[in-house]
């Protein structure tokens, strides 16, 4: 009986994660994953039984705090538009 595979989007939904936070798992090698070319998918029952997602450092909420140089304005964002 095979598994199937998942992508980033369907894991982090899975696990109630951010998609950002399984691509960052993903490239430092935390979580298993299979990679086809350009395209990266997961087995979610390889993820959870995977010993290192126990001791993995989930997600806090944080607030990212930007700040401009002395005299430098930043721009409003538009709407619908992410301010970074």
């Amino acid at each position: 009986m095979g598994q199937s595979l998942m992508t980033a989007q369907e894991l982090s939904e899975s696990l109630n994660l951010s998609v950002r936070w399984i691509y960052y798992a993903t490239r430092n090698n935390m979580i298993p994953f299979w990679r086809f070319g350009r395209q990266v998918r997961f087995n979610l029952e390889e993820v959870l039984a995977s010993p290192n997602l126990r001791s993995l450092p989930f997600e806090q909420e944080y607030e990212v705090v930007a700040s401009a140089p002395a005299g430098v304005d930043f721009p409003e964002p538009l709407d619908g538009e992410v301010a970074w």
